[in-house]
């Protein structure tokens, strides 16, 4: 072969196939460019809104950004080693920039929403400040680190897995229930951000919604008990949907200034409409909102593994929701999916439809966000750990026993169900019913499926002639005949166009994320990501 013809670029028009090294890169590139104009200090405008404060914020802000170059120059160089210094020097000017750019673009939203320009209570909260400084740094580092290998099952170098989250909240000297406040008004702030940054600070969230935020030492329980101290009644969610999310957003000066947030509204018990309740903080009750989203969006996915009856999964979801808002010290050091297992398997046993734990388990394995610790290893009492039935027995049922009974059939009326969460939107999660197109194919979609054909159905005596079809694909005569089309018809796809020149080798994504990542700052407070089934739509008008 000639030598011009060996060293050849691709063709003109052909699509260079996306690597993960070139995803990265791009990523990194998207980065750059985004902080390409921005210097590692407060721009004129900036300026403005701090000399518009009545108590002027520039010299801590600045203060604060040189200490923490300290603190984690010193760190990275401790994991990395000391020949990386000036990749640490560079991570965290990149961190600077994207920080100071957050902040006039929060600034500048929060101007125009309260008609105002002293900020002078929000730029000198310490909290915020330093949420919003280490939410940069995460970003920066994510982006140069891969972070996202937490989505993609990739191995990770122990310097990453050391240096990943959070990692950052140590460094920052950071309580998670107050670094959480700040993550979602920081993507509304940076609409550049690209989708696996957003799809990583919504895994974020949900470690600090499932656990981090539950750690003994939280602010979060330190809040709850003032609340106690007040007479005033545990927070309870708001579900009454788009009225509730626009009364309720997370707006900066709204979470770490901690208005409160009205009273409880759309919330189906026969009291709410002759009581008045009490306010409660904004951010307590945005907090316990998202949590409950998290927690419902969950169990119907493990629900629907399980093949468990609607009615069944109502009432279990109104026993985890009471045990999140009535009696949170459940969740003290331990995880909210350990509280969701207990709660699903506790309501199947009274109501006479019994599923062991080990067929729980085994389902809740197959979801994405699954951990062993989660099943194997709870805190019992003081430092005692055992298995997730040991908690059960000894301390999930003797908290919640009488709750649960209302739920026996032999006990007239039985309980008042919960609201169940309804869908909020968020800018950490992508909408659920996004329809993908197929790169060089008009006409032809993939959009989420809503219900599979395929869920089993108890008896086969329950199949219409048309599921049994559907289920008997593996077996009958033709079969094979079947499936050899099916394949024939999907490899078509994949052959050279007449023209000769080859169509795009990139792969159809069928994992899309749901509720954020699932997430993402993705609806927002529908805060998981899932993976989900996909069906494929044609039009049958391209060719």
């Amino acid at each position: 072969m000639p030598r011009d013809e060996r060293n050849a670029g691709p063709e003109v028009g052909m699509e260079v196939p996306m690597t993960p090294i070139r995803a990265a890169l791009n990523t990194i590139d998207q980065l750059r460019n985004l902080l390409f104009m921005s210097k590692d200090e407060p721009s004129s405008r900036l300026l403005q809104f701090f000399q518009n404060c009545s108590n002027n914020p520039e010299s801590a802000i600045q203060e604060r950004v040189v200490t923490y170059r300290e603190h984690f120059l010193s760190q990275y160089v401790a994991i990395a080693g000391k020949d990386q210094h000036n990749i640490a020097r560079q991570r965290y000017s990149m961190a600077v920039k994207l920080y100071y750019r957050v902040m006039e673009s929060i600034l500048i939203g929060e101007e125009e929403r309260l008609s105002q320009s002293d900020f002078s209570t929000l730029l000198n909260n310490q909290a915020f400040q330093k949420s919003l400084l280490a939410c940069s740094v995460e970003v920066v580092m994510a982006t140069y680190t891969d972070s996202g290998k937490h989505h993609h099952m990739v191995a990770m170098t122990p310097s990453e897995t050391d240096m990943s989250f959070p990692w950052i909240l140590k460094v920052f000297d950071l309580k998670p229930y107050n670094f959480y406040k700040v993550l979602e008004s920081f993507v509304k702030a940076e609409p550049k951000l690209t989708k696996d940054i957003i799809k990583h600070l919504q895994w974020v969230e949900n470690k600090v919604l499932e656990s981090a935020a539950w750690q003994g030492d939280s602010p979060l329980f330190t809040v709850l008990g003032t609340v106690c101290e007040e007479g005033l009644p545990r927070p309870i969610v708001p579900v009454t949907g788009q009225e509730d999310d626009a009364r309720c957003s997370a707006f900066p000066a709204d979470l770490f200034l901690s208005p409160s947030c009205g009273g409880r509204q759309g919330y189906n018990t026969p009291e709410a409409s002759n009581v008045t309740f009490p306010r409660w903080s904004h951010s307590l009750n945005l907090f316990f909102n998202k949590v409950c989203k998290l927690a419902y969006h969950r169990l119907q996915k493990l629900c629907s593994l399980l093949q468990i009856q609607k009615d069944l999964t109502h009432m279990s979801w109104t026993c985890l929701e009471h045990c999140i808002t009535k009696k949170p010290e459940l969740l003290k050091d331990r995880h909210l999916d350990q509280i969701l297992l207990c709660s699903l398997y506790a309501i199947c046993k009274v109501a006479d439809r019994e599923r062991k734990f080990k067929t729980i388990i085994n389902a809740y394995k197959d979801m994405p966000h699954a951990g062993q610790q989660v099943y194997r290893s709870i805190l019992i009492s003081g430092k005692q750990y055992d298995s997730i039935i040991v908690f059960y027995n000894q301390v999930f049922m003797q908290a919640t026993k009488n709750f649960i009974l209302q739920f026996s059939p032999s006990r007239c009326g039985g309980a008042v169900l919960s609201s169940v969460p309804k869908h909020m939107t968020s800018p950490l999660k992508g909408s659920p019913d996004k329809v993908y197109e197929v790169p060089g194919r008009r006409n032809f979609t993939i959009s989420p499926m809503k219900m599979s054909p395929f869920k089993a159905p108890l008896t086969p005596t329950q199949m219409t002639p048309r599921s049994v079809k559907l289920y008997s694909f593996g077996e009958g005569l033709g079969s094979a005949e079947k499936l050899r089309a099916i394949n024939e018809s999907i490899n078509a796809v994949k052959r050279p166009s007449p023209s000769g020149n080859p169509r795009s080798q990139k792969r159809l994504k069928f994992d899309q994320v749901d509720d954020a990542s699932s997430s993402e700052f993705v609806d927002y407070q529908t805060v998981v990501v899932y993976r989900t089934a996909s069906s494929v739509k044609g039009s049958g008008k391209g060719k």
